[in-house]
């Protein structure tokens, strides 16, 4: 699967398009951002399914501020 950062955004409703460039198999997520991802449908080259996804914040771990995953809102399939 591929990710492309869309910036800051204000929820996932916002993420209304799909990036032509940016794409990379891993990407820093940050709480407030948006993400599309896209994985092959198989059949034809560049046939891909799509999700957007929407950092809403952190999880830490318990009593430290150590980041453990995400808490994130998603769509999928998504089509613009």
């Amino acid at each position: 699967m591929e990710f492309v950062t869309i910036g800051k955004v204000n929820g996932l409703g916002k993420i209304t398009s799909i990036p032509q460039s940016g794409w990379a198999e891993h990407v820093a997520v940050m709480p407030g951002y948006g993400y599309v991802g896209r994985e092959d449908g198989g059949v034809y080259v560049g046939n891909y399914n799509y999700v957007r996804i929407y950092v809403v914040d952190y999880i830490l771990a318990a009593g430290t501020d150590g980041i453990i995953g995400a808490d994130v809102k998603y769509q999928a399939p998504f089509v613009p």
